[in-house]
């Protein structure tokens, strides 16, 4: 992918490198993974933009787009499914940070890769790239009790309903299903 030098995703890599290297210069720990959202963030929305998603819902779409993107990449360098999935994840949870409105919304906060993609969040939000009003939103939550967080999820669906934008989510005629929980390990 030919890049600007005045682009987002210029920003997206030079702010995500920068973070790398204060972290490595504060002892802290740094992730593969989150490196490889980083570097190749730019060609996996590429991809997302260029496919139909008429039949694919967002989180789906996203998918499809990171396997597009690994498998192209594989064949130049080789990259573990350990840092592969776990990115994945990363970038499929980004569109869930954009509902805020219901209860579902707060599960996200308990999510195993949460910290990741909310961090990723935040540095796609200073790259340009993300609503820095969304990444505020999601970082201001997180201080709140409980019961604050559900009154402020409760508070955007009400907005929602009350200025008659759509809701975001399932639609409201649709059926959801239940996913099928794996059988604990021996």
């Amino acid at each position: 992918i030919a890049l600007q030098s005045s682009s987002n995703a210029v920003r997206l890599l030079r702010l995500g490198l920068e973070g790398t290297d204060r972290r490595v210069h504060q002892d802290k720990p740094v992730t593969p993974t989150f490196l490889f959202a980083v570097l190749l963030w730019p060609a996996i929305k590429a991809a997302y933009d260029a496919m139909d998603r008429s039949a694919l819902q967002d989180t789906q779409a996203w998918f499809e787009a990171c396997d597009q993107v690994i498998a192209q990449q594989q064949r130049r360098v080789s990259i573990p499914k350990r840092f592969t999935v776990p990115m994945t994840e990363v970038i499929a949870l980004q569109p869930r940070f954009e509902r805020r409105d219901g209860r579902r919304a707060l599960r996200l906060i308990d999510h195993p890769r949460f910290r990741a993609a909310y961090d990723f969040l935040l540095l796609r939000a200073a790259a340009g790239d993300a609503d820095p009003a969304l990444a505020e939103w999601w970082t201001e939550i997180q201080t709140q009790t409980p019961e604050q967080r559900i009154a402020s999820v409760e508070q955007n669906l009400d907005g929602a309903s009350r200025s008659g934008a759509p809701k975001t989510g399932s639609s409201a005629g649709s059926k959801r299903r239940r996913r099928r929980r794996r059988p604990a390990a021996p």
